[in-house]
């Protein structure tokens, strides 16, 4: 009796916020990460070094990340807080069943068939099978999560921790730079494996696809030129008889236009910079 008194006194005890954002992280990795840490351990460098460091790496990578998602839902409820992570309960519970049951991966394909499957298509894979899943792994962690008291420190030492959470993470990220080689040789299958940013990244990136693709297109208006100002800008000299004549540069008054007179004489029109100047050349007399 007083160990059961002690347990629900216990119980009854708010949970300080980090130490409980903390415990769901850590859940998050105990419970929903056989694919991946199956997958990781195949393709990491063991048993050298640099294999468990690669393992460490891609665990806390995961840890803090899903820290600083919560910290930043907490910021603004605690409730916001524990509806978040009821829901990533869940998913993952079902996404659990479907990667180990089907041995799928979720990757953009898979999200995209999903999402556009039928209701009548899906309910072929479900069985009796998952409800285990679904009541261990997502039914019990949502209770424990509501039944937990949290306190509710200050909004501005939860944005703290968020902040310092993310701080951490690039932190860890440029001092364990030498596994990035490891990252994006292996990046697709074990992005595809994590939960629950597998189904989140790649559903976003599904949506924002068909945004993308049923954007309207609008094509752009037809150039105009005005000749007078492409001349004056190459500063082009021509001629009435023959346009290709060297350029000559003596301005003159802007508006000054070309005439032509009686005798067979030839007018030059000389345009440089801003002015406009019809130039005449006399022909040569014979000797």
């Amino acid at each position: 009796m007083r160990v059961r008194a002690w347990i629900f006194g216990q119980w009854q005890r708010p949970l300080n916020l980090s130490l409980f954002v903390g415990l769901i992280c850590l859940g998050n990795l105990i419970i929903y990460q056989k694919p991946l840490l199956t997958h990781a351990i195949s393709v990491a460098d063991l048993p050298n070094a640099l294999g468990y460091l690669q393992l460490i790496s891609l665990q806390l990578l995961q840890l803090l990340l899903l820290a600083f998602f919560l910290f930043l839902a907490a910021t603004i409820s605690t409730r916001l807080l524990k509806a978040i992570a009821s829901i990533i309960a869940l998913t993952n519970a079902a996404a659990l069943y479907f990667m180990l049951a089907y041995k799928m991966e979720l990757d953009g394909t898979m999200i995209a068939n999903i999402l556009n499957t039928d209701t009548s298509e899906a309910a072929g894979l479900w069985s009796a099978a998952i409800l285990p899943y679904l009541f261990f792994f997502g039914v019990i962690p949502t209770i424990l999560i509501w039944k937990t008291k949290v306190t509710r420190p200050r909004r501005i030492w939860r944005f703290a921790a968020g902040v310092g959470s993310l701080v951490v993470l690039i932190g860890w990220l440029f001092a364990t730079a030498h596994t990035w080689a490891w990252y994006d040789q292996n990046g697709t299958r074990l992005g595809a494996k994590i939960l629950p940013w597998s189904y989140i990244v790649n559903t976003a990136r599904h949506y924002n696809q068909q945004a993308l693709n049923s954007r309207e297109q609008v094509l752009l208006p037809l150039a105009t030129f005005d000749r007078p100002i492409l001349r004056a800008k190459k500063s082009l000299c021509w001629s009435s008889e023959n346009p290709r004549v060297p350029r000559i540069s003596r301005p003159m008054a802007m508006g000054a236009t070309p005439t032509n007179s009686r005798k067979k004489r030839r007018w030059w029109h000389c345009q440089s910079g801003n002015h406009v100047q019809p130039i005449r050349f006399r022909p040569r007399r014979a000797f």
